[in-house]
């Protein structure tokens, strides 16, 4: 979704952790930070971005680390103004990469083009617990549009003689 990634580009929200660094990784990011005494700790990542083309889902693939993630939350905005929060209670393995699907056509009309293209607006991390003073991280090697269908020109080919004719044809030679 974010193919040059760049930290910089993205607005972050944390609560619960201190020394939060947000890193390019593979095809997606990695968060450090170290764990502090709080309510309700979450990580939030922002940028707002058009999911071009029509994409029919979004696939997070994360590692966890020892982190103990609740739940993940997605909020997308079509361009009629309609926003979708799909908040996901996962239940994941630690330190193994785990995969989340966000369907679009559990979220409003795919097959009405007025709702693309899609806009990416806030992905929100809901930790269970943290230990205070512990260093965390997480990875997300992949954040990906999927396409379950594709179609298209796949080969161009031009004849080898020219079969355009102009009729009426006003044009005479040399003019």
């Amino acid at each position: 979704i974010d193919k040059d990634f760049d930290p910089a580009t993205w607005s972050t929200s944390v609560t619960g952790a201190t020394n939060f660094v947000l890193t390019p990784f593979e095809n997606g990011m990695k968060m450090t930070y170290t764990g502090s005494s709080s309510r309700s700790p979450r990580i939030t990542l922002t940028k707002t971005m058009n999911l071009w083309s029509l994409p029919d889902k979004v696939i997070v693939r994360i590692n966890p680390g020892d982190a103990l993630i609740k739940s993940l939350a997605m909020s997308f905005k079509t361009p009629n103004g309609d926003t979708f929060l799909d908040n996901r209670t996962v239940s994941l393995t630690p330190n193994a990469v785990n995969e989340i699907e966000y369907s679009f056509k559990d979220m409003f009309d795919t097959s009405d083009m007025i709702n693309f293209p899609i806009e990416f607006r806030y992905m929100s991390i809901y930790l269970t617990s943290i230990k205070s003073g512990t260093e965390y991280a997480i990875e997300i090697p992949a954040f990906e549009t999927v396409y379950d269908s594709f179609s298209g020109v796949e080969d161009v080919i031009a004849p080898s003689t020219p079969s355009l004719t102009l009729i009426p044809n006003p044009v005479a030679a040399g003019e």
